[in-house]
């Protein structure tokens, strides 16, 4: 049987994929805002598009190993942040992490949302 766990925590590949994004952004911003760009953060291959689920079947087709990330490109919509607030209250509540691990998720929200 398997058991499902949440994640609160990002993980390595969604942090790597939120370097690779920052290094395109100025490449994709703001000419393809509103669109998703759906990365592979093993070796950094990433398509653009307006149909993420088109965009992720493309990339897992290719890379089997479910190691996509998708986002939106262009500044977080309001729903986006609300979402980002309540995980960032969820993972305080319910996660017990040290300090470095905090600071990690500070930084990937500011940069994820740029506030």
């Amino acid at each position: 049987m398997t058991i499902l766990t949440p994640r609160l925590a990002p993980s390595l590949d969604t942090h790597k994929a939120d370097r690779l994004y920052e290094e395109l952004r100025l490449m994709l911003e703001p000419e393809h805002n509103g669109e998703f760009i759906v990365i592979h953060p093993g070796n950094g291959d990433y398509l653009v598009g307006k149909d993420s689920v088109a965009l992720m079947l493309a990339l897992h087709q290719k890379y089997k190993d479910g190691r996509l990330r998708r986002r939106r490109i262009g500044p977080a919509t309001e729903e986006e942040t609300r979402y980002a607030e309540r995980f960032a209250l969820l993972r305080r509540q319910f996660v017990h992490s040290e300090e470095y691990d905090d600071k990690q998720m500070e930084s990937f929200m500011k940069s994820r949302h740029r506030l």
